[in-house]
């Protein structure tokens, strides 16, 4: 039983890395992309089209929720201004870009709290959040409930299905 629950924690965390690596490789070609193939270099600004501005701003989020991410970054690197960006952004995608990071702050959150055992305090620093009551009350506001009594019942829910 011990060697099998390694295994597939082992499993899990190897496909965490991949998918990690994938993102990687996928920012990376959206750069060089959006730098080589359709890109207008007028001084010392680049235009990309708005799906290529999406693209980036998109992988740029998933690849780095953790850190401290603000609109007007997101509308500088993509050279846009932050109000277009927004605008544009939700007619893509259906959020605005903070609404989007916000979404996958709080799923990376639920899956440490569903398949970790960190504490609440290095949950929420890992993924990206500054403040445990806004955390907790986003967690709340979504999931209906808080973050450590989500945490039991999923753990209930998991121990439930083990049993033959």
């Amino acid at each position: 039983m011990y060697l099998s629950q390694k295994a597939n924690k082992y499993r899990e965390l190897q496909q965490a890395c991949l998918l990690e690596v994938a993102k990687v490789f996928k920012l990376i070609t959206h750069i060089l992309l959006a730098a080589s193939n359709s890109a207008l270099v007028t001084g010392a600004k680049v235009k990309w089209s708005t799906q290529e501005a999406i693209d980036m701003v998109i992988n740029y989020i998933e690849w780095r929720y953790k850190d401290e991410i603000t609109l007007t970054t997101l509308a500088e690197m993509v050279y846009l201004t932050p109000s277009y960006l927004i605008r544009i952004f939700k007619e893509h995608t259906g959020y605005a870009p903070i609404e989007y990071l916000q979404m996958l702050r709080m799923n990376a959150a639920a899956s440490y709290l569903e398949r970790t055992n960190l504490p609440m305090k290095v949950i929420i620093e890992k993924t990206g959040f500054n403040s445990v009551q806004y955390f907790c009350r986003l967690f709340k506001n979504k999931y209906g409930e808080s973050p450590g009594q989500w945490r039991m019942k999923q753990r209930a829910l998991q121990h439930k299905e083990e049993k033959p």
